[in-house]
């Protein structure tokens, strides 16, 4: 997990905390399928040219996953009922092979969001590390290409806007700002998440209630899967947190066997405090002193670090 000579930091860009982004995702995702789909979205940036995204080669990925070897050298898992009913919906359309794969995904997405519109945060888990591509450039073109990720999978407001506001508090952290200022930088973002889910907050209030001294932010702290409930938990713990590894395995016992949580928190704190704070020993007061990473295979590992590495040598 050593960085590489390529991972110094260019001005206004945090080698260490983009490297945490990832890393804090396999770290926090404790059941396999949101890192794995974060690392093909990786993969697919690595090998854009400039680090664009590219839907039609993401959408590809994913699918590959889902039908599995010899496609792929693994089969989906983890991924939530919706992940499975789109690729479902778009294996009965026969568009598989076409050059226009990302938008007959988006299209079979949309089918079944009208038919079972819920918020889900699968998006928001995998598509963070859009942040950590120097190939697409801040503000309104990370939202866009936030968006267009989200829907391929997730077509439905909410969850794209809990993606954005991910998306947004990385890249802000990526660029060097402490987590106070990021999260008042980007409160407009998580308020229009709040908004987008019938749950409307100013982007005053976000900062107030997550940075404040309240024990609990309205709305967060629930262990389902809404999108912007999850967000909004996310921040809590990070917010709370003294370090990355207590931020991450707080959200841990509190999210329980769904994890929907902890994979949020495991970007921002990557984010935040960086890839070296993931890695680091615990100390000799932690409770639990196994390596944030002890569940993750050997061969995951190395495809998020070799996606890490890949990353940081766009320019």
């Amino acid at each position: 997990l050593e960085s590489g000579p390529e991972m110094s930091s260019a001005p206004g860009w945090n080698a260490d905390r983009c490297r945490g982004v990832l890393l804090g995702l396999a770290a926090g995702d404790r059941n396999g399928g949101p890192v794995r789909m974060a690392v093909r979205l990786a993969e697919s940036l690595a090998a854009s040219p400039g680090g664009a995204l590219r839907t039609d080669d993401v959408a590809r990925r994913y699918l590959d996953w889902y039908v599995g070897p010899p496609r792929d050298t693994e089969r989906a898992f983890d991924t939530g009922g919706t992940f499975e009913a789109v690729m479902q919906r778009l294996r009965r359309t026969g568009r598989l092979d076409g050059a226009q794969l990302g938008e007959a995904m988006t299209e079979a997405a949309a089918e079944v969001f009208a038919r079972r519109p819920a918020p889900g945060i699968n998006a928001a888990h995998r598509n963070a590390v859009l942040a950590m591509s120097r190939g697409i450039a801040d503000g309104g073109a990370l939202a866009a290409a936030t968006e267009d990720e989200a829907r391929l999978t997730h077509h439905h407001k909410a969850s794209a806007a809990a993606a954005v506001a991910m998306t947004a508090l990385c890249r802000a952290l990526i660029r060097g700002a402490e987590w106070d200022a990021a999260l008042r930088q980007c409160a407009g973002a998580v308020a229009a998440a709040l908004a987008a889910s019938g749950a409307p907050l100013r982007a005053a209030d976000v900062c107030a209630r997550t940075l404040g001294n309240e024990q609990r932010l309205v709305h967060a702290l629930r262990q389902d899967g809404h999108g912007p409930s999850v967000l909004l938990a996310a921040l809590h713990f990070v917010s709370r947190g003294e370090t990355a590894r207590d931020a991450l395995l707080s959200s841990v016992r509190f999210a329980g066997h769904a994890n929907f949580c902890p994979v949020l928190v495991g970007a921002l704190a990557g984010a935040r405090w960086g890839a070296a704070a993931l890695q680091a020993p615990a100390g000799p007061d932690d409770q639990d002193c196994d390596s944030l990473f002890a569940h993750c295979d050997a061969a995951l590992m190395q495809r998020v670090t070799a996606s890490c590495d890949a990353l940081a040598a766009i320019v």
